[in-house]
């Protein structure tokens, strides 16, 4: 550490105190001076997580699968959150058709449920998402399904666990 400058002040009652249970004060105006403190720190990380072992990649885990025959609107039964990062993953088939997709989280007491996030797509087969970072964990949430047409729906509720 390369110290510049330092306090010469006296300081009063309790702010000597603090100087002196927290130790020397020093302030550094070289760029060199950071960088090398920078390195440091990345090394200590670096050393923290070698001495853990290989950290698993985060992965999206399923939390409820289902599929229901053709319908225009369904509620699924309701789940508990295990993250934070919660999404629904849902499709479904059909010419011309679409579907809406709500993610409800359970309020407390006679509340009911209250509409998270919401997501329009058109039925082609391919996936749609909708997805919330801020999803209590342990909350209940559920999903409700509405579409235009009579088609076949197919979700995955799902967490992101690192």
């Amino acid at each position: 550490m390369h110290i510049t400058r330092a306090i010469k002040t006296p300081l009063p009652g309790l702010a000597c105190a603090a100087t002196l249970t927290l130790g020397l004060v020093s302030f550094s105006t070289s760029a060199s001076a950071t960088s090398t403190s920078a390195s440091a720190t990345q090394a200590t990380v670096v050393a923290e997580h070698a001495e853990r072992g290989p950290v698993a990649a985060g992965k999206w885990i399923n939390l409820w699968h289902d599929s229901h025959s053709p319908t225009k609107s369904w509620k699924t039964r309701s789940w508990k959150s295990k993250a934070r990062v919660l999404q629904i993953a849902a499709r479904c088939w059909g010419a011309g058709a679409h579907m809406t997709v709500y993610l409800q989280y359970e309020r407390p007491g006679p509340l009911g449920y209250k509409i998270v996030k919401d997501g329009k797509w058109d039925c082609t087969g391919a996936n749609g998402y909708i997805r919330v970072h801020n999803a209590k964990i342990g909350g209940t949430f559920r999903a409700y399904f509405v579409l235009n047409r009579k088609h076949t729906v197919e979700y995955w509720a799902q967490n992101w666990m690192p």
